[in-house]
């Protein structure tokens, strides 16, 4: 399969879920996961808001590097596992990252105005995407 073509699997998965598990380390180098919403851009980045208070932000100003599932439950059989490299999005960034966050996640509004909140954006290292769904199992890697 071309590389396109698999990139296009990705990204039209990553368009049909919402949610991700995203892994972080703390300063204590000890691992922390967190169920967030996401939303994709097209060369494959995500993007997720968190408060400033939250564990990941904290985490995430000390070891931008992260792991992120998304998919595997129900009966899609289908899964992204994704490490990348998130960095906070700057000021200028910030409208269109909410644009783009509450197109896909509308309810993400609420907390847009939030003193606290602010968004990453985490670009991809490598990507694994894994179908079980047919008779045959389609898995393949990206690395960036």
């Amino acid at each position: 399969m071309e590389s396109l073509d698999r990139m296009q699997l990705v990204r039209d998965f990553l368009a049909r879920e919402s949610l991700c598990v995203i892994s972080t380390v703390s300063p204590f180098k000890k691992p922390q996961s967190a169920l967030v919403a996401f939303s994709e851009n097209q060369d494959l980045s995500l993007n997720i808001g968190t408060y400033k208070t939250a564990r990941k932000h904290r985490n995430l100003q000390v070891f931008p590097s992260v792991s992120v599932v998304v998919g595997g439950f129900g009966e899609l059989k289908i899964t992204v596992q994704y490490e990348g490299e998130a960095r906070e999005v700057l000021l200028e960034e910030r409208d269109a990252a909410i644009g783009v966050h509450a197109a896909k996640n509308p309810g993400s509004l609420t907390y847009a105005s939030h003193p606290d909140q602010t968004y990453y954006r985490i670009e991809p290292t490598w990507i694994r995407y894994s179908d079980f769904s047919g008779d045959r199992e389609n898995i393949f890697e990206i690395k960036f």
